[in-house]
């Protein structure tokens, strides 16, 4: 009995993928005119054909630029309000809260751009650059490592994650070169040239790493404090459910409660930051349940 707006659908969700879930939601007949938007790295206008041809209404290209989201925002949403109604709710701002400075200029990192995405916000920017550094740094060698093993899946994600986040931060060469790789991954190109293209990747990523790492500043230290076991189990069922569901959100609830978490589980809690960092949740749900079993 839900009422929803609009579904911004992520076209390659690990399971089932942005096609299958529309084909399944417009099977319902409650949502036969739910307007669904396409959000794919993918611009070709092949890939938007096969978006329309599933189902779905619009197309919104990543990294996502706010003045075309809202566009299709406003294009496909209806008012529930008569303009210039208001609806009761207001903006509140902290004043006393300041954004902290962005000093410093990296090649290859266009800061301008990747302030507009966040809207101006320096201090989201520079957590995103923070992440990507935790969870881009040891990339290259899991993507060799994943087609050793004959592990395409694993290898075309992690690739398509490396092109997603430095979109997000704007760093385009790097955002080039990783959809390279991808789409060689997916091509099953030549081991030859995989080897060329993964080089020139890891080339580029690894500067970028060394420079935001003498270039960031320094995250406030973790500090060790008396676990609440009642707040712990909260806080992991909070984080299983969100890992489990492949949500996003369990980056923010690990980080709110990071001093806890690294407390109660000291010999699990950095592979369990890097699997969220890296966006590897099933990796990170494995890691917290074995710290429940072994460390409560």
């Amino acid at each position: 009995d839900s009422v929803y707006d609009i579904v911004l659908m992520d076209m390659q969700m690990p399971v089932m993928d942005g096609i299958t879930a529309t084909q399944e939601i417009r099977k319902l007949s409650q949502f036969s005119a739910l307007p669904i938007v396409a959000m794919t790295a993918n611009a070709m206008e092949g890939d938007r054909q096969r978006c329309l041809d599933a189902g779905m209404n619009d197309h919104v290209a990543k990294p996502v630029e706010p003045d075309e989201l809202w566009k299709s925002l406003l294009k496909w949403i209806k008012p529930r309000h008569a303009i210039g109604v208001r609806t009761g709710r207001h903006l509140i701002v902290d004043p006393l809260r300041v954004d902290p400075e962005i000093a410093f200029d990296i090649a290859g990192l266009d800061i301008e751009t990747g302030l507009k995405r966040v809207l101006g916000k320096k201090s989201l920017y520079l957590s995103m650059l923070h992440k990507f550094v935790g969870g881009q740094k040891n990339v290259i060698a899991e993507i060799r490592a994943a087609l050793e093993s004959g592990d395409i899946d694993t290898a075309e994600r992690l690739a398509h994650t490396t092109y997603g986040v430095a979109g997000n931060i704007s760093a385009v060469k790097i955002q080039t070169l990783a959809g390279q790789v991808e789409q060689a991954i997916k091509l099953h190109a030549p081991s030859g040239e995989m080897v060329v293209l993964l080089d020139a990747l890891a080339l580029h990523l690894n500067e970028m790493v060394a420079s935001l790492e003498l270039a960031l500043p320094a995250k406030e230290a973790r500090v060790q404090i008396v676990v609440d076991k009642d707040a712990l189990h909260a806080v992991c069922a909070k984080l299983e459910a969100l890992l489990a569901d492949n949500d996003a959100e369990a980056g923010d609830v690990f980080d709110r409660n990071a001093d806890l978490l690294l407390s109660a589980f000291p010999s699990h809690f950095r592979r369990l930051d890097y699997a969220i960092k890296s966006f590897n949740f099933e990796v990170a749900l494995s890691v917290i349940q074995d710290a429940e079993t072994t460390c409560t």
